[in-house]
């Protein structure tokens, strides 16, 4: 275990491991080589891979969204009666 520091170090190892955490737990599994892991290690790429993983399934044009009727445009506090 290394000492990640204080203050701004402490703060740029957490990054530096969640980075390397996503990398290496994308899905479609680990990476198969050196290079394969280097790759993954761009801002495009990973947004790609996790975003296409995260994103849930599109409702139907005519499902209204959970939570919500058709007349209600949402079931927040501020927009429901109550």
């Amino acid at each position: 275990m290394t000492d990640t520091g204080q203050g701004n170090a402490a703060y740029y190892a957490d990054i530096l491991q969640a980075i390397l955490t996503l990398a290496a737990t994308a899905p479609g599994g680990p990476p198969a080589s050196t290079a394969d892991f280097l790759q993954r290690l761009n801002d495009g790429w990973l947004l790609g891979a996790w975003t296409t993983a995260t994103t849930p399934p599109r409702q139907p044009a005519s499902a209204p969204p959970p939570g919500t009727s058709p007349t209600s445009p949402c079931a927040c506090p501020p927009c429901s009666p109550g």
